[in-house]
């Protein structure tokens, strides 16, 4: 005879495993026939933007632009810059890819570098780092328990766990409008070469089934000032979304944001007063999570007759932790043979690369200097930073240089400041459950082939273990024993 045991299953989302991709690409372009030969290149900054998301059934494909800045210096001498764009596409292959899949994207570069390839023409190559989560609509196991009837002899072994369902997956477009004053600094910014676009999370709020999400738009923008000299000027910027999440509990969120595009331009006053005015589209993904209670059934017997059982295993999601690990750029790097005033540094972040337990970072540094001839002159200098706290299986989010400052000092430039390293953990937990209890009345127990009690000298067994060895039950065992008893009486259940 089989007992097929009840599996009540909850509505939730299912994540898929990330897919990670890592891509190269390269984008040329010439100066202008009135620009000035290209002499060296001081620095490169760039960004990407995400264009689209196009799930497929056996793949997800995302379409992007890269952009980048080139600081140069031309043969006389003078700063110049020009910009490039750079259309992508990243293709993310699934072996059973859902139809109704919603795909979440992160990325970010880890690499960028410009090079002269002759005095009209540059070119800088691209790397980017790419992380591919797909969810759909499933079910989750929530209780297992027996059918309705009356088993005589049947004990069963629960146990409740507590565990995280993702109860929402969406995404969100949103625009952000801005018309942003000048400081004292910021007024210095005359021309813009760069920006820097990224969000802070600070806040998730819950009312009712909808979530409000707040942070800060962090801009950071690079120029030269009205001496042609580097500058930088940073904005922070508010912002909050209301997000409809159908559910009533919230225990914990992720969200990733990707900018779409980005619009700049300088507006005057009526008292003359220039102000900057911001456009910025870009995409909200989020996830929610609510704990629950799931009831397994781990063990079972008959002090009837003998019992087997089946069983499946599945994965609980324990926990989603977002982190940031911040990294220390404190070191020195020797000055150019020739430097006589430092006047600009601008640093950037590698891969993170791992080895023999230990984890690092690459940071290179792009300086522009005044050399004793009273000429502008740039060059290169790297070195490795030790990073902590990041687990092997970390989902890496984005990396970047937050703050970085620059001084000389004798025949050394010292450096001060951080980088962040944003991740994700996501802990899971294998466990199985009981699904079909099978007996046979016709081998069941003869009763006067069993003692009717056991003295047994208490060790460290549960009293589960005891009582399925000796045919009995907890119940009995407990009311025929004192709590701290060394010998137990067991009882055989009849």
């Amino acid at each position: 005879m089989e007992i097929k045991l009840l599996q009540k299953e909850a509505p939730v989302w299912i994540a898929g495993d990330a897919i990670h991709q890592q891509v190269s690409f390269h984008a040329e372009t010439v100066v202008p026939d009135t620009a000035d030969d290209v002499q060296e290149i001081v620095w490169t900054r760039g960004g990407l933007l995400l264009k689209g998301k196009e799930p497929g059934l056996r793949a997800v494909s995302v379409s992007g632009e890269a952009w980048a800045s080139v600081l140069y210096l031309t043969e006389n001498g003078q700063l110049e810059s020009i910009r490039l764009r750079k259309d992508f596409e990243i293709v993310f292959e699934a072996e059973a890819a859902e139809p109704d899949a919603l795909p979440h994207l992160s990325w970010y570069l880890s690499g960028l570098q410009g090079k002269l390839l002759n005095p009209r023409k540059l070119s800088v190559s691209f790397e980017v780092q790419a992380a591919l989560r797909s969810f759909h609509r499933g079910s989750a196991l929530a209780e297992t328990t027996l059918p309705e009837g009356e088993w005589k002899g049947l004990h069963v072994l629960k146990n409740q766990s507590t565990a995280l369902a993702l109860t929402a997956a969406t995404e969100k477009p949103f625009t952000l409008r801005e018309q942003l004053p000048l400081s004292a600094e910021q007024k210095a910014l005359s021309q813009i070469d760069a920006e820097e676009l990224r969000f802070a999370l600070q806040d998730t709020e819950q009312v009712g089934s909808r979530c409000i999400i707040k942070g800060e738009m962090l801009l950071g923008l690079w120029g030269r000032d009205t001496s042609n000299h580097p500058v930088k000027a940073d904005y922070h910027i508010p912002f909050s979304q209301l997000l409809d999440i159908t559910e009533d509990t919230l225990d914990q969120s992720s969200v990733w944001i990707e900018p779409n595009s980005l619009y700049l331009d300088w507006t005057e006053g009526i008292g003359g007063e220039r102000s900057l005015d911001l456009e910025v589209h870009a995409l909200l993904q989020f996830c929610s999570y609510t704990r629950r209670e799931v009831v397994t059934f781990l063990d079972a017997y008959s002090t009837a007759m003998p019992l087997e059982a089946e069983r499946c295993s599945f994965t609980l999601l324990r926990s989603v932790e977002p982190c940031i690990c911040t990294v220390s750029t404190d070191g020195a790097v020797p000055v150019p043979d020739d430097m006589a005033e430092l006047l600009a540094a601008e640093g950037k972040i590698g891969v993170l690369e791992r080895s023999g337990g230990t984890a690092r970072i690459p940071m290179y540094l792009d300086i522009l200097y005044r050399s004793g001839d009273g000429s502008l002159a740039s060059a290169r200098r790297s070195m490795k930073l030790d990073v902590k706290d990041v687990p092997e299986n970390a989902l890496i989010l984005s990396q970047r240089l937050q703050s970085l400052i620059a001084e000389a000092d004798g025949n050394e430039i010292r450096l001060s400041g951080c980088a962040e390293i944003r991740w994700e953990l996501i802990e899971t937990e294998n466990i199985s459950t009981l699904t079909i209890l099978s007996h046979d009345e016709e081998k069941a127990w003869v009763k006067t082939d069993r003692p009717s009690v056991c003295l047994v000298r208490r060790g460290g067994e549960r009293l589960w273990d005891l009582a399925k060895e000796y045919l009995s039950s907890e119940d009995l065992i407990r009311s025929f024993n004192a709590e701290d008893a060394e010998f137990l009486l067991i009882p055989a259940e009849f």
